[in-house]
């Protein structure tokens, strides 16, 4: 326990270990045979247990949960076989597209995260959630490209963690095809899905990157909360901690307001 940086941590790693052991036992034990095993777990573990998976491996990508980074690549390999983000991939979106370029309202590839479409009109929430979660990784990849000599090292992990998780993939199916394909196939696509549709809440909308980051500390929190998150209000280090950097930008109104909700 030691080697886990935040109390608050524990909970959610503890989750991803049991989450991910589950996934592993559903592929050596149930096979075609016995089909509607696995499609159950999947089915019900989506929505109610790697909905609440997803948020905080966007989490955990920021702000990493051990000190040891042997143990940190573990568990980005359990959050990428669960959630379908892969390590390193939040952090190099994020501070290039989303921390650096900020909201613009700029025309997809010049801004990821865009919600307008080359014309300037607003995208659809669908249209947003379709556009993220099918260019995601080819927006990470360009990145990568683009502004090598700034991410050298976040890429290169990244790059080595994606063919990786390619291999393990590759790996499930062929132990076990149809477990495989459910488990590390389709529902980490569903999951990484989740993810484009939350974050349309949290991007929709913003142009004045004046405001971006104290909005996007309420965004944040509420699609933590609405992802049935506990957060532990008993240490107010750590709840910073939860919502990372967007919270450095958080003027002095916008704390006040934080920690009432946060108590009632």
């Amino acid at each position: 326990m030691t080697s886990v940086k935040y109390k608050t941590d524990l909970l959610p790693l503890c989750i991803l270990g049991a989450t991910f052991f589950v996934d592993c036992y559903m592929l050596y034990t149930y096979r075609l045979e016995r089909w509607y095993i696995p499609l159950i777990w999947t089915i019900f573990s989506i929505p109610f247990i790697k909905g609440f998976l997803c948020a905080f491996n966007h989490h955990h990508q920021h702000v990493s949960p051990f000190k040891h980074k042997s143990l940190n690549y573990l568990i980005g390999i359990f959050y990428a076989s669960t959630t379908g983000v892969t390590y390193n991939t939040w952090v190099i979106h994020h501070n290039i597209d989303h921390h650096t370029t900020g909201h613009l309202g700029l025309a997809w590839p010049e801004e990821a995260s865009t919600w307008v479409r080359p014309s300037g009109a607003t995208m659809t929430h669908w249209e947003y959630s379709f556009k993220t979660w099918l260019f995601s990784y080819y927006m990470v990849f360009r990145n990568c490209a683009i502004n090598r000599s700034k991410i050298k090292a976040k890429g290169n992990e990244f790059f080595l963690f994606f063919i990786l998780q390619f291999l393990i993939t590759i790996g499930a199916l062929y132990f076990n095809w149809y477990t495989g394909l459910l488990l590390w196939v389709i529902q980490p696509a569903i999951c990484l899905f989740i993810t484009g549709d939350a974050t349309w809440h949290h991007h929709n909308g913003l142009k004045d990157t004046r405001i971006i980051l104290q909005q996007s500390s309420w965004n944040l929190l509420q699609v933590y909360l609405l992802k049935k998150i506990v957060i532990s209000v008993s240490n107010l280090e750590n709840v910073i901690v939860q919502i990372h950097s967007f919270i450095k930008s958080a003027n002095y109104v916008m704390l006040i307001n934080l920690f009432s909700f946060l108590m009632k």
